[in-house]
């Protein structure tokens, strides 16, 4: 993906809320991201839309349990990937990046924030880790491909365990953030 509208579409924090809620299940209608979310069915069904324009979600009449319902899932289970300096060399690409990256540094502090606040007493499960290590660039794709290949075997696995039964209330959408990079030198941290 070089689109630089795409990036920019994805860049809105209901959207990439619903991408993640829609990777974890096999598929959802817009009033069950919305009861999810906490939102109006017509605010996430707007966003759906918006998604289905540039080919990140699409419909799933199988899943359906009448022609009236529309029930959504993800265009491709393998993610969204990009590489930022071709989206850059498009027309419009430079400012789509700052958009991007804004928003997604602003979800990250979100996502963190919410992670250290964690209620120690609750059932969640929460994990923080950070874990230097020395690496060749080589060694980090690596390192990239073989994360990548679990966290999405997990993926996998609990969309195709999706159950509704009352057995299965406790089933939740987590999330796992992770960040490889080089480590961040003295005059780069606050």
């Amino acid at each position: 993906m070089h689109d630089p509208s795409v990036l920019k579409a994805i860049s809105h924090p209901l959207r990439i809320r619903i991408l993640h809620e829609l990777t974890t299940v096999a598929g959802a209608r817009a009033v069950d991201l919305a009861r999810e979310f906490g939102v109006q069915a017509n605010l996430v069904s707007f966003h759906l839309r918006q998604l289905a324009k540039y080919g990140l979600v699409e419909e799933a009449p199988e899943l359906a349990r009448d022609k009236r319902e529309r029930v959504w899932r993800v265009s491709s289970t393998a993610g969204i990937s990009t590489s930022l300096s071709a989206v850059a060399n498009e027309p419009g690409g430079e400012a789509a990046i700052q958009v991007w990256k804004r928003e997604s540094a602003a979800w990250a502090h979100m996502v963190i924030d919410h992670a250290y606040a964690q209620d120690v007493n609750s059932n969640d499960v929460y994990s923080i880790a950070d874990v230097p290590m020395r690496l060749t660039a080589t060694q980090a794709r690596e390192l990239v491909v073989e994360l990548s290949t679990l966290l999405r075997r997990w993926v996998r696995q609990g969309a195709a365990s999706d159950d509704t039964s009352a057995e299965d209330e406790s089933r939740k959408a987590y999330l796992a953030l992770t960040v490889l990079q080089p480590y961040p030198q003295q005059r780069d941290l606050p």
